[in-house]
């Protein structure tokens, strides 16, 4: 009488990701030595005066995965852009310069990417980006899913204590128990919408609104405001400087239409909006009466 067979063992779902991660990064391996060899092409037919030689360089790294690189890349300055430019308490706790820089220097340069390859390798290697489908596929449990909450909610929580600094710092009249309510209410109702499928978009935009910002808070540090006393300035300035608000408009419209018609001076959507930014601010500051620019008088 034959034996029953024995059912065939249950594929580990690990296996699978292990063999798309290495799939994944040959894939990516391959690209960037395309872009590699095309540079040094470039460097070996071109003189380093002929500017062929850079539309060369930047057309071999537009070609990694499509394009992919140039969008990442606004989509990942974009989110740090934001937290640099647009939130208070970034370094409301730090009181020396040498501490701001340290912090800086741990976070964006240090921390920052590992964060970002640990979330981005088990998407890479299963073809995944819902969280929630990562950990069942992985067999994790309740535990991770636990945390995963927790973690959510205290993202989230910081999201709206930022965002009630920043909205305060711009409206004070308003209390900020009225902004973490409607942000919260506003959030909620657009994550039940769906809006993480638009998520990465969103970066990209980011990308070109943010660094004008920071743009234009470099230069006025380095010009009109670079013998004025901190304290002092924030208490006097005008509620709104409206060259500095026109460039920052200006250069966004400039970066989207260009962006929209395949015109692009770095392809780097980011870049292209910054470097207009800087230009036209510039400008303003060599053109413009400086009255209409400067800090109000006694400030400087």
């Amino acid at each position: 009488m034959p034996l029953p067979l024995e059912p065939p063992p249950a594929a580990d779902p690990m296996d699978a990701i292990r063999a798309g991660f290495f799939v994944e990064c040959d894939d990516l391996l391959e690209s960037l030595r395309d872009a590699i060899a095309a540079f040094e092409s470039a460097a070996r037919r071109q003189t380093r005066h002929d500017p062929e030689t850079i539309h060369t360089a930047f057309r071999a790294v537009h070609s990694v995965k499509g394009g992919a690189a140039a969008f990442a890349l606004s989509a990942l300055v974009g989110g740090n852009m934001l937290t640099v430019a647009a939130m208070p308490d970034l370094s409301r706790y730090i009181r020396t310069v040498k501490g701001a820089a340290t912090s800086m220097v741990l976070s964006f340069p240090v921390a920052t990417p590992l964060l970002i390859v640990a979330s981005a390798l088990p998407a890479l290697a299963s073809g995944e980006t819902d969280i929630m489908r990562l950990v069942v596929m992985a067999g994790f449990g309740l535990p991770v899913l636990l945390i995963l909450i927790l973690s959510i909610w205290t993202i989230n929580a910081a999201n709206l204590y930022s965002a009630s600094l920043s909205m305060g710092a711009t409206f004070p009249r308003v209390p900020s128990w009225v902004y973490i309510c409607v942000g919260g209410a506003i959030g909620g109702g657009f994550a039940l919408w769906g809006i993480i499928d638009a998520f990465v978009p969103f970066l990209v935009f980011l990308g070109i609104l943010i660094p004008p910002i920071a743009a234009i808070y470099v230069i006025d540090a380095m010009t009109v405001f670079r013998t004025a006393d901190p304290a002092a300035s924030i208490a006097n300035l005008p509620a709104m400087r409206w060259p500095a608000v026109a460039v920052w408009i200006g250069s966004i419209i400039v970066a989207l239409v260009a962006e929209r018609f395949g015109i692009t001076l770095t392809t780097v959507p980011m870049i292209d909006a910054t470097i207009i930014a800087i230009v036209a601010y510039l400008a303003v500051i060599r053109l413009v009466r400086p009255r209409a620019l400067e800090p109000v008088e006694g400030v400087v």
